[in-house]
């Protein structure tokens, strides 16, 4: 029996070493900048992006979400994110605003 426990605990400390290393944002997301609300109001809204993530009740699985919305944003031509909303639990999921702003507007 204590054998097993530590296995699992080992194999779970090795998981989540190599899962530190491997979560950033895609090379879209990083051109995405987080906004408050008045940054952006004179910028070009583009829509709405969600991210989720499969890596239930954990602040890496938060994360994810946020780097999967930040590459929606780079897909569709954004420059900004404005966070409405994160939930945790099972599938955390990010939910933000997207805006385009050339270099004026900021």
């Amino acid at each position: 029996m204590k054998k097993k426990v530590m296995g699992f605990f080992s194999g779970l400390l090795i998981m989540l070493c190599i899962s530190n290393c491997a979560f950033e944002p895609s090379y879209r997301g990083q051109k995405i900048h987080p906004a408050y609300p008045e940054m952006v109001k004179n910028c070009t809204f583009i829509g709405e992006v969600i991210g989720t993530s499969h890596l239930s009740y954990t602040p890496l699985g938060r994360q994810y979400a946020k780097y999967r919305a930040m590459d929606e944003a780079g897909r569709i031509g954004a420059t900004h994110v404005v966070w409405e909303a994160m939930t945790s639990g099972v599938h955390p999921t990010a939910y933000g605003r997207a805006y385009r702003c050339d270099n004026k507007s900021i």
